[in-house]
């Protein structure tokens, strides 16, 4: 009798199926993981374009003289592999002459110019995991939109993968680091608010101020620069990038596929700069308080 109580004794606690408790708290907890490296992650990328802007460290001659690694072939190296990845241009683009700057500008924004160099891949790779966020919605884990949410994430994919890692040209402009700057302070800001909230501690003000203020200079930078990336990556047909060589039937799939970007973009940045002004009125503007955005 004592052993077949034992035995059902240790049946049922073989069988015990783990709580919703401990389901959310193991959520949660991995919620923050991701949200802290994904943090980590754009501060990096932030730093170190900035070091390059400012040749703190004098590799900026270097990193340019070297020429830039696409994101592709430096996956292709730390994954060993010997599969084909998405072609990089072989020749660079010639450096324009900016004499519109001012002199202190002129070796500032130069350098701009060869940020890929030095966390172009980076970036890639860091944009990419971001897929993660359309499964998280996807699985419940957090409570947002899940067509905005895809859309945002593959627009981003949509810059670095079709668009930058296929122009020479984009990786060489300085819009590149303009875009990848103002990224990276948005999603610093971002992932930093959302950690407070999953640590159940209360966000300091600053911070949801520059959260729910910082996209009005934000979000116009790197809007700017994503637009003018992909047009400057259609083909060439002076003077207008895309034009001419539209009429003369050398657009490919993926041309056609920039060619939309570049006519969605306006709209599409018109939607989202209009959502965050009405989160901002209801965060800011004495409304609850949202944790989610």
């Amino acid at each position: 009798m004592s052993s077949k109580a034992t035995t059902r004794s240790s049946s049922s606690r073989g069988n015990t199926k783990t709580s919703p408790a401990t389901k959310n708290d193991l959520a949660n907890k991995y919620l923050i993981f991701y949200n802290v490296a994904s943090g980590l992650a754009w501060a990096y990328v932030l730093v170190f374009a900035l070091i390059h802007i400012t040749n703190i460290d004098g590799r900026a001659a270097q990193v340019a003289s070297s020429g830039p690694v696409t994101a592709s072939t430096y996956v292709g190296k730390l994954l060993s592999s010997s599969a084909s990845f998405l072609r990089s241009a072989s020749s660079a683009t010639k450096a324009h002459s900016r004499w519109w700057l001012p002199g202190f500008l002129q070796a500032p924004v130069a350098r701009m110019a060869t940020v890929y160099g030095r966390v172009g891949p980076q970036v890639a790779l860091v944009q990419s995991f971001a897929v993660l966020e359309v499964a998280h919605v996807a699985l419940g884990l957090v409570r947002s939109s899940l067509p905005t949410t895809a859309m945002q994430v593959t627009s981003r994919l949509l810059l670095v993968w079709a668009v930058v890692e296929q122009s020479a040209t984009a990786r060489a402009n300085p819009a590149f680091a303009s875009m990848i700057i103002a990224w990276s302070f948005s999603e610093i800001i971002r992932y930093s608010f959302y950690t407070f909230n999953l640590l159940g501690l209360q966000p300091p003000q600053w911070l949801v101020w520059i959260r729910y203020s910082a996209f009005y200079v934000l979000y116009p930078i790197g809007a700017g620069s994503e637009w003018f990336l992909t047009w400057i990556s259609l083909p060439n047909s002076s003077p207008v990038p895309g034009f001419r060589s539209w009429y003369q039937g050398a657009w490919g799939f993926m041309d056609y596929l920039r060619g939309i970007m570049v006519l969605v973009w306006a709209p599409a940045l018109y939607v989202l700069f209009t959502y965050m002004m009405g989160q901002r009125r209801k965060v800011l503007g004495g409304g609850r308080k949202l944790k989610d955005n």
